[in-house]
Order: C-alpha cells, then sequence, then structure tokens
C-alpha cells in the first residue's frame, strides 16, 4: 500500500472517485494508492476501526480493478496464473490476496487486494491484445463500475432492508456472489470477509455512484452506520493474519 501522507489533496491526483467531495466534505483524510486518491480515515483509527467492526460503508472505487469476457479468458487468466472459480457466481481468493470473481461461464473480475499494489492486473492489462488473447475482450471496469465495501456485524440486517436475496451468513457463504437489484440498480455482491468480520463488496455502474451510496447510508441509519476509511478495512485484515499466527 502506498505509503503517501494522509493531507493529500484529492484534486492533485487524475483519478478519484466520484465521491470525493462528499468524503472532503466529511473530513476524510485521503491517501494515494495507485493514480488514486482514497479516503483513508474519517475519525481517528480506533474509532473508524470499531465502526467498521459495527457497520462501516466503504468507498473503494479508486482501488484497480479489470475484467475480460470471451471463450478465451479462463485460458487468458490460467496463463497469467490466477485461479479461477469452477462455476460462475462464486469468487477465488489468490495467493497473494487478489479476487477473482466468475460472473458468467465466460467474464472475470479480478480485484486488487486492499493492501498490495496492483502490478499484476496492470501487467495484465499491458500484456492483453487481440492477438495475444485470443477470443479474450479486455473490459474497463475501473472506469465502468464503482466498487464500495459494506462490513460489520450489522451487514447483513442492514442489506436484507434494500435486496431480495438472502444474505444470510449460513445460506450465502463467503465468496459467493449475486447479481441483482438495490434500489432498482443492477448490482454485483461479492461476500468477501475479513475475518470474523462480514464484508460484502458491492460493484454497479460508476454513473450511479452517488446514487447507490445514498441508498446505503439510508439503509445504515437504523443501524447507526458510518463511513469509514480503507484504513479500517486492512487493520481488520492485519488482526485476522495476527490472530492465525
Amino acid at each position: 500500500m502506498d505509503q503517501s501522507p494522509l493531507t493529500l489533496v484529492p484534486g492533485s491526483l487524475l483519478r478519484r472517485s466520484p465521491l470525493y467531495r462528499h468524503h472532503a466534505e466529511a473530513g476524510a483524510s485521503f491517501r494515494q494508492v495507485d493514480d488514486c486518491a482514497v479516503p483513508y480515515r474519517f475519525r481517528s483509527h480506533q474509532e473508524d476501526t470499531d465502526m467498521a467492526r459495527q457497520l462501516g460503508l466503504v468507498d473503494l472505487c479508486g482501488l484497480t480493478k479489470v475484467g475480460y469476457k470471451g471463450p478465451g479468458a479462463s485460458l487468458w487468466l490460467g496463463q497469467a496464473g490466477l485461479l479461477l472459480p469452477a462455476e460462475p457466481n462464486l469468487a477465488v481468493l489468490q495467493p497473494d490476496g487478489m479476487l477473482v470473481a466468475r460472473l458468467s461461464l465466460d467474464e472475470f473480475l479480478v480485484l486488487r487486494n486492499l493492501e498490495s499494489d496492483s502490478s499484476l492486473i496492470c501487467d495484465m492489462e499491458s500484456a492483453w491484445s487481440l492477438d495475444s488473447a485470443a477470443q479474450t475482450y479486455l473490459l474497463p471496469r475501473r472506469d465502468s463500475h464503482c466498487w464500495l465495501a459494506v462490513v460489520g456485524a450489522e451487514v447483513r440486517q442492514m442489506l436484507s432492508k434494500i435486496c431480495a436475496i438472502n444474505l444470510h451468513l449460513d445460506e450465502f457463504p463467503n465468496l459467493k456472489i449475486a447479481q441483482t437489484i438495490i434500489a432498482d440498480l443492477s448490482v454485483i455482491i461479492i461476500r468477501h470477509d475479513l475475518g470474523l468480520t462480514p464484508c460484502f463488496y458491492l460493484l454497479a455502474d460508476v454513473a450511479l455512484t452517488e446514487y447507490l451510496w445514498e441508498v446505503l447510508q439510508d439503509a445504515m441509519d437504523e443501524f447507526a452506520g458510518a463511513t469509514v476509511g480503507l484504513a479500517a478495512l486492512l487493520t481488520l485484515k492485519t488482526l485476522l493474519a495476527e490472530s492465525s499466527k
């Protein structure tokens, strides 16, 4: 993870979240991750982490992600050394922490690890061409989709207010995917827990990022949820690593 100072001004970078003005008004501190200004913290580190354990909403729009589609996509990704889900609507965690989600038989979404660099994703994009990756088409998901995370003990109850899919933790296991509707908006939901803390990624049309954000904030009010920064998610991951030693 880039260790740039938290005094970063989002406007100093060419890439930033569609929500960055909202975060700045809320007093967020930003950090550069890859080439984007990412909201890193809203309160003290402990307060953000405590909130994330209960119910937090995180903007991950700036983090690197890419998609591939076509009859040759699975071969292309396998040749790059990635582990692939055996069937659609499942994700596989890679050894380096990346996530590969299979959305259909021939469509995949690759999400960067929250805490390491995105060099492999970028290298794959640079190496891709119609000649080098037969029957495989690059999908610029970083430009087409927002990426939000909802995390915490109350997350399933909150999502049940706005989503018809049964996301009960016993019925919707970790790394399961649902392609569904939230408030009339098509959304990809990926469960990706942070240790013992439930976490769901939500990806949708980037043009509707603010609408989805407002829907989620409204749904969280009943459970006293709040916006938190990326640092809180990284801390929950670190606690998991330490507990497993």
